[in-house]
């Protein structure tokens, strides 16, 4: 006979066979973990294939401790950690997965190696769906890639701290912070969506490198991209359209200096493009129908006492239809694009937009 639940008063014997542990559930069972602190399932075998199984609670649905582990086709809710993913593993790959209402969908809490997520579902996180946070940079950083996948109302999308992240082709709405936050390391970003969130699209500091390419990113309720003392840093190709401000640049290297181009960058609620403190390459942009300015530059005083005034090298930029066309010049002042806090009264981003997106196929 079928058995369609098991409840749990503890969690059961962590799985220590040195050559794997094939763990599948045909029909989705699930693992009741609401009684059990701490994870439900422990995993110190590597090899181990985890798929077709449903777990509810638990102060961790699943903990890995191994390489080589793989889910698929697995559901984790209600849990603090829906996998939390150890030190020991490496080459872990979730695939087809959905996590909800967890504090944390995926956390990498000693990573040292590769994980993947592709095409996972995650929703109504209270912390982020995606935590991947190393303590410190090092000279080969752990990795996290995420591809095709669905990101709904979570606090935060994707944290990654001091690693190497590649994401890809992903979805994200309504984030109730930032889609995508992404600080140290290298981060490459690319064909994503990110929409009605009450933060920022993607918010990137002190990055390495990285590449900020082809995502549609529309709505937040505050700057669509935010790059802040990020070096090596190339945000190409972008459709940035009635967010509060669309990309805001904020210090970063006078050498190697990042580049601005080919992105369209509309309708925005404030400036198209504001550069504090900031002098990347800033070429090719359609920069059209923002509220306020289509470029502002910013000077920036440091704790040191010194101002940084941006010169950004401009190369064929077209500025049109803005709330002002002629380059602004101003001193920072706190509160304006380059802060973390959303925009006050950002009603406009749900429902029916208040005035008609400029969309690629539009430009002229």
């Amino acid at each position: 006979m079928a058995v369609r639940q098991i409840a749990l008063q503890t969690g059961l014997p962590p799985l220590v066979n040195p050559f794997g542990v094939i763990l599948e559930a045909a029909d989705g069972v699930e693992i009741d973990g609401t009684l059990v602190q701490g994870p439900v399932l422990d995993i110190a075998s590597p090899g181990t294939s985890v798929s077709g199984i449903q777990i509810v609670g638990g102060g961790a649905g699943v903990v890995v401790r191994a390489p080589g582990a793989t889910f698929r086709n697995v559901t984790v809710r209600r849990s603090d950690t829906a996998i939390l993913i150890g030190e020991g593993s490496d080459a872990v790959h979730i695939s087809e997965s959905a996590f909800d209402s967890n504090r944390i969908g995926i956390q990498l809490a000693a990573p040292t190696g590769e994980v993947s997520l592709q095409r996972v579902r995650f929703r109504d996180h209270r912390l982020a769906a995606v935590w991947a946070v190393s303590a410190a940079a090092t000279a080969h950083p752990p990795s996290i890639q995420i591809a095709d996948s669905r990101f709904l109302r979570d606090f935060a999308g994707l944290v990654a701290i001091n690693v190497a992240a590649r994401v890809e082709r992903n979805r994200f709405d309504d984030a109730q912070t930032t889609a995508v936050h992404a600080s140290g390391g290298r981060a490459f970003i690319e064909g994503n969506q990110m929409q009605a969130g009450k933060g920022f699209g993607i918010y990137a500091e002190h990055l390495e490198s990285g590449q900020i390419s082809g995502n549609e990113i529309a709505r937040n309720c505050s700057s669509g991209i935010l790059l802040r003392d990020a070096g090596n840093t190339r945000v190409i190709s972008n459709e940035v359209y009635q967010n509060a401000y669309g990309i805001v640049m904020m210090e970063g290297p006078s050498i190697s200096p990042n580049l601005v181009a080919d992105n369209l960058i509309a309708d925005q609620v404030g400036d198209g493009l504001t550069l504090i403190g900031a002098s990347p390459i800033v070429s090719r942009n359609q920069v059209l129908r923002n509220r306020q300015a289509g470029l502002r530059l910013s000077s920036l005083t440091l704790e040191s006492g010194r101002t940084r005034t941006p010169s950004p090298l401009l190369e064929d930029n077209v500025v049109r239809d803005n709330g002002s066309d002629e380059t602004e010049r101003d001193q920072y002042q706190s509160g304006a694009g380059g802060d973390q806090a959303p925009a006050s009264d950002c009603g406009w981003r749900t429902g029916t937009p208040s005035f008609a997106p400029v969309r690629a196929s539009q430009q002229p």
